[in-house]
């Protein structure tokens, strides 16, 4: 759904006020009547929605709503729509990338696409189609180290209009201007997540558990936009470092070219370890080395592994790399799947009925 603002202020004269506002009216502007009628229809709750976004008296603003009429002014310029409305996720590359491009690594470029919310709207100043993309915290940090090399480097314009570019190659859209936007992350404007679901591949221990329980109730909370597949590693017995098994698994998946149609993050997860059979940096090398094979054939790794006392990266001595996240826990990485990938309403900001009374 898009709508453009085309104003914010007091309600204009003969505008009744709505019960309990005061008298503030945000302008939307639509290009299609039935998007128009879809908020119509909810208007309460969408009126009520942006005024607690806003701040102040929730119940303050109501809505002026129009249909954009053709002509006049980049407002009324008409969105020249794909044929197929846009829906999936930025993850599709064309057979060659641009030479020009700043991105010329396939794989890490489908990393940070898939991660993309995106709408089409209008240039302010040409009337033209305008592709706008946003996205989640950590995806700009990885941005940033991909660009500039520092992850708490805030991108200026040129920098930006750098990234563009590799935006550019992902879009179904051939010839579209492309800007940044500042928009929630729980907004995935034109992704259908149901659609077009993020598939996780979960390797977990050998005999399951509570905590393979814990991940797969974890990912459940996004239901169908999160489509999810498990896999088990070997038996530990009679290894004397626990970590080959799981590194002998990501190995074996970044092996299977077949798979990697299939997969879109992976979650290779394990609880405690103990202190007579600890990780080894020997086994932390090679998973970490598997997991920057599979971000180099476009698949995201979250690695949790034992819990916060244990760190691949620092037994390995290595700094993580772009498409590669280590959380401190399985549920900790399983949650951090589905705020990243879907949304941060569906792990902290709803009501959580805690442990069901039945199974």
């Amino acid at each position: 759904m898009t709508a453009e603002i085309a104003g914010f202020g007091p309600i204009g004269p003969g505008v009744k006020k709505k019960k309990l506002g005061q008298g503030l009216e945000i302008r939307l502007r639509f290009y299609d009547a039935e998007e128009l009628a879809h908020v119509e229809r909810m208007r309460d709750e969408v009126e009520e929605a942006v005024g607690f976004s806003i701040g102040g008296w929730p119940w303050a603003v109501q809505f002026d709503l129009e249909v954009i009429n053709t002509g006049g002014g980049w407002l009324g310029s008409g969105v020249e729509w794909p044929t197929v409305r846009p829906s999936r996720h930025l993850d599709s590359l064309p057979n060659r990338i641009d030479r020009r491009c700043l991105l010329q690594d396939r794989g890490l470029l489908q990393v940070l696409g898939r991660r993309l919310r995106y709408r089409i709207g209008i240039d302010h100043d040409s009337g033209a189609p305008d592709f706008f993309w946003w996205t989640t915290v950590q995806t700009e940090a990885w941005i940033a180290r991909t660009i500039v090399s520092d992850e708490h480097q805030s991108l200026n314009h040129e920098q930006r209009r750098q990234f563009n570019g590799a935006v550019q190659e992902l879009l179904p859209v051939p010839g579209i201007s492309v800007d940044p936007l500042h928009n929630s992350p729980d907004d995935w404007g034109f992704v259908d997540l149901v659609d077009d679901p993020i598939t996780i591949v979960s390797i977990g221990p050998a005999t399951g558990g509570q905590t393979a329980v814990d991940v797969r109730e974890t990912l459940g909370k996004a239901g169908d936009q999160l489509r999810s597949r498990s896999r088990r590693v070997a038996s530990e017995r009679g290894v004397n470092d626990p970590g080959v098994p799981y590194a002998d698994a990501l190995e074996k998946l970044a092996a299977e070219r077949h798979a990697h149609r299939e997969c879109d993050v992976v979650l290779l997860f394990r609880g405690g370890f103990s202190s007579s059979a600890p990780l080894t940096a020997a086994s932390s090398h090679r998973i970490l080395d598997a997991a920057q094979v599979l971000v180099s054939h476009g698949i995201e790794v979250v690695i949790a592994l034992g819990h916060g006392t244990t760190s691949v990266h620092r037994l390995a001595g290595r700094t993580p790399a772009v498409g590669v996240f280590e959380a401190i826990t399985p549920t900790a990485g399983a949650a951090w799947i589905v705020r990243e990938h879907v949304n941060n309403r569906l792990v902290n900001a709803v009501v959580d009925g805690g442990q069901p009374l039945a199974p």
